[in-house]
């Protein structure tokens, strides 16, 4: 029988492809930011309107949607697939608040896990989204400009 890391490996090897993760320097801002408002230029190039120094790392991962309880007085309950979860086996060390851009979708990390073995060593990465809801075609066209300027189709 195999041990379960190198299923868990196994799956996530099968349905991954690959991605775009935009990692934020939160410690660099960039130039756009404005003085008096502290607020990014949603359409800058080189930030990509997060306000800080970016990093464009392209790695596989598995994407699902989770379901989450939705319950509430006279509301009742039901479930409802909102939260993306992204599975890799790299560890892009994303923090809350970076991008992840799957084709044409943008989702802002929320929580990201190293999962570990009984040998206490991180066997996948877990990141957990929310989808981009500002400006997202801006974003989107701003992205796929940048990518194209680096010698990406």
């Amino acid at each position: 029988m195999q041990p379960m890391d190198t299923k868990i490996v196994s799956v996530i090897k099968k349905f991954s492809y690959p991605m775009w993760f935009i990692l934020a320097k939160k410690d660099v801002d960039c130039s756009c930011v404005d003085f008096h408002t502290k607020q990014p230029v949603p359409g800058c190039p080189k930030c990509l309107g997060t306000g800080h120094q970016v990093k464009i790392v392209r790695s596989n991962a598995a994407h699902q949607n989770d379901t989450a309880m939705i319950s509430g007085n006279g509301l009742g309950s039901r479930e409802v697939n909102v939260v993306p979860v992204f599975y890799t086996l790299t560890d892009i060390k994303c923090e809350e608040g970076d991008i992840v851009v799957d084709g044409n979708e943008a989702f802002v990390v929320q929580h990201y896990f190293s999962e570990h073995s009984n040998e206490s060593k991180p066997v996948y990465y877990k990141i957990v989204g929310a989808p981009l809801k500002n400006n997202v075609d801006k974003f989107m066209d701003i992205f796929h400009e940048t990518l194209r300027g680096a010698g990406y189709e």
